[in-house]
């Protein structure tokens, strides 16, 4: 389970990105802005919606993982050779938040919820927000 801020392009782009580099449909996504999303935002302890840390969570394995953690999780579960970047866990956990910080801080943020994509829309929870 995958929940990411669907007013970010960044962040929705990076979901389309996961969906076109799992084929065996591992990930499932809802927006942090949709009902389901908050409700399991709620669940893993993420702060409110706008907070820049609140951009991408990962439900893999039993627990939810956040910032560098998740971007490595959702990694793992890619095709070859995106798999690989998982190995990335050996650099250093402040390192590596401190960089996912410096990108969340910083992603352009719109007003509107950005369109997800017909491959991402089969892959959304209910309410999650599905394709309008």
């Amino acid at each position: 389970m995958v929940l990411f801020d669907a007013a970010c392009p960044l962040c929705t782009g990076s979901a389309r990105f996961i969906v076109r580099n799992d084929p065996e449909g591992h990930f499932r996504f809802a927006a942090l802005q949709s009902p389901a999303g908050r409700s399991l935002a709620h669940q893993a302890g993420i702060p409110g919606v706008q907070a820049s840390d609140a951009s991408l969570a990962v439900w893999s394995r039993g627990v939810w993982f956040l910032r560098s953690e998740a971007v490595l999780e959702i990694a793992a579960g890619l095709r070859w050779p995106l798999c690989l970047l998982a190995h990335l866990r050996v650099v250093p956990v402040g390192l590596r938040d401190a960089l996912y910080g410096f990108v969340a801080r910083n992603r352009r943020r719109s007003a509107c919820v950005c369109a997800p994509g017909r491959a991402l829309d089969g892959r959304m929870l209910p309410d999650g927000m599905a394709a309008e």
